[in-house]
């Protein structure tokens, strides 16, 4: 009887959706030089390897795939010398994610050029969340893939129990830079990881996401 309660309880939070701010709230797992880290202990860490995804796009018109496949951005089958990936978790229903989504797509044009590669990946489930993320992506022109996770198989995969939830992933699938919520400034820092990265591993020739065949 006691293995079932555990048992129960374990799966319980296993099927727990991310949490969403309705406002800014202060939480950054990047913080200033000196201070301690304040990144919840659930999620992924700088230095530890992004697990692989193939989800299909919310927006394919606009980004000219249908689905994007990991393995053709990062980690030891990604092709040599592909750029750097954003990935941020997002839900139609998170204020935060909504406002971070154009000045996403502003980094994305700014920095697709050097060979940046920008996901966002939603965790809206139901068919009329799905509907209103689609649009707000078509009314921002996002050019970028808009990944959906309706399971939120990916979004437990990464630890995203809060959002936004952006991390900054390496071309050999290591994770360079993550934040947790929202704070002022936070993508100026993310923009400033990613010039940094593109600096030290330029890839040869700038590739966007592709479709796996």
């Amino acid at each position: 009887m006691r293995r079932l309660l555990v048992l129960s309880v374990i799966f319980w939070f296993a099927g727990q959706a991310p949490t969403v701010a309705d406002d800014p709230p202060p939480a950054v797992s990047n913080p200033p030089a000196g201070e301690e880290q304040s990144t919840p202990k659930a999620v992924l860490k700088v230095g530890e390897t992004a697990p692989p995804f193939r989800l299909n796009v919310l927006n394919p018109d606009a980004s000219g795939v249908t689905a994007v496949s990991s393995k053709l951005l990062f980690g030891p089958t990604a092709p040599d010398r592909t750029g750097p990936t954003v990935l941020s978790f997002a839900s139609v229903h998170c204020k935060p994610c909504m406002q971070e989504l154009p000045a996403l797509h502003d980094l994305y044009v700014k920095l697709k050029p050097s060979g940046l590669n920008v996901l966002v990946i939603s965790i809206d489930a139901d068919e009329a969340d799905i509907a209103s993320m689609v649009k707000v992506v078509c009314d921002h022109k996002v050019a970028f893939p808009v990944l959906s996770d309706r399971l939120t198989i990916l979004a437990r995969r990464y630890h995203a129990d809060e959002l936004p939830y952006v991390l900054l992933v390496g071309p050999d699938g290591v994770i360079r830079w993550t934040a947790v919520g929202y704070r002022e400034g936070v993508l100026d820092e993310l923009e400033a990881a990613a010039v940094l990265l593109l600096k030290r591993e330029p890839p040869v020739s700038p590739e966007s996401p592709r479709e796996e065949r």
